[in-house]
């Protein structure tokens, strides 16, 4: 495993440095003093990703893919019966799985409706067995229209 710590190490040594000199300066139970606090508990886990190539310092990309069922958590309260909720989890987890294969969901959706009635296997209609089989097709036939539209030949 590569070491991503290399211009980081220091930096984050020098800020350690910070909190422990500001540590006995601010008041334990003021803003600053929480903060301070916080950050020197956490310590160990904010050094982990310095020796693991794979972590990131930020976790901005788990709470983008959380950030869909937050919003809905609200809206799902209002689902009639357990059918509808079992119902919303499927097609999150068919969107969410299609935007990480690197599906546009509009297409995909609209093509799978389309297919149900004709297509007898249904591996081909998930995320990544539309990928393989239909993808190409559909997105060749978007661009079609779309210079039809345009009209450019």
């Amino acid at each position: 495993m590569r070491s991503c710590g290399i211009r980081t190490r220091p930096l984050l040594e020098e800020f350690n440095a910070w909190l422990a000199l500001a540590e006995t300066q601010a008041l334990p139970k003021s803003p600053l003093g929480r903060a301070i606090t916080y950050a020197r508990n956490q310590w160990p886990a904010l050094l982990r990703y310095l020796d693991d190539g794979r972590l990131s310092i930020s976790n901005n990309a788990a709470e983008r893919a959380l950030r869909p069922f937050a919003d809905g958590r609200k809206n799902w309260l209002f689902f009639q019966r357990e059918g509808g909720g079992k119902t919303a989890a499927i097609l999150m987890s068919l969107l969410m799985t299609a935007k990480a294969a690197g599906i546009h969901p509009g297409d995909y959706f609209k093509d799978v409706l389309l297919r149900l009635s004709t297509c007898t296997d249904a591996k081909m209609l998930t995320p990544h067995g539309w990928k393989q089989h239909f993808e190409v097709e559909v997105t060749e036939r978007r661009h079609a229209v779309l210079q039809q539209i345009l009209g450019v030949a």
